[in-house]
């Protein structure tokens, strides 16, 4: 793939480590047939690509499809979300804790009318 110098619209970054989903023209006609990308999600100019730029919000999941590529390793940008609730914990300044389940409530009686 040759690499030119192009300007890149509607990058929204995923990862620290620089992966991004952003438009990509080569997107338009080679996505899902060829690899035309070095690891970012790579959208098509139809208007995919803004949209989702301006739809998507930080801590929203991105899952990727038909790739051999590794999960994020955690600590890379977002990547927490591939942790267990176990793992998550275990990585945790509180370290473990417990969530106490508040009683019910008081049944709701009425008085009579006066």
């Amino acid at each position: 793939m040759t690499s030119t110098a192009a300007t890149t619209y509607w990058a929204v970054r995923l990862t620290t480590s620089g992966t991004y989903v952003h438009q990509n023209p080569q997107a338009d006609t080679e996505a899902g047939h060829r690899n035309v990308t070095h690891g970012c999600v790579g959208l098509a100019t139809d208007g995919t690509a803004k949209r989702f730029y301006n739809q998507v919000a930080v801590g929203d999941v991105v899952t990727v499809t038909g790739s051999d590529k590794a999960t994020v390793a955690v600590g890379n940008g977002y990547g927490d979300w591939n942790l267990s609730w176990k793992q998550w914990l275990e990585h945790s300044a509180a370290g473990q804790t417990t969530t106490v389940r508040p009683p019910p409530p008081r049944p709701y009686t009425t008085r009579p009318a006066p």
